[in-house]
């Protein structure tokens, strides 16, 4: 699970989305995303079992930095089981 570190929350920090919003607007499970902040998808969190905050261009550069080839891309992507 990613470190925890002060944020105060997404509210006021509208670059910053849960793992559900994230899911959505990359059309992937929520499951693919907690792939992702495994990975080392960076996240802030406020404190233990709190809601993790991702940032878009976080999960843009992450994707960039691991789409090396097509089956890379589709690992990342949660395709190709």
């Amino acid at each position: 699970m990613p470190e925890c570190s002060s944020v105060t929350s997404s509210h006021t920090d509208p670059a910053r989305f849960g793992i559900q919003e994230i899911a959505a607007r990359y059309s992937v499970s929520h499951a693919t995303v907690n792939r992702w902040l495994q990975a080392g998808l960076p996240a802030k969190q406020l404190r233990p079992r709190s809601k993790v905050l991702i940032r878009v261009e976080d999960v843009e550069t992450f994707l960039q930095d691991h789409a090396h080839n097509g089956k890379a891309q589709s690992r990342y992507l949660g395709e190709g089981r």
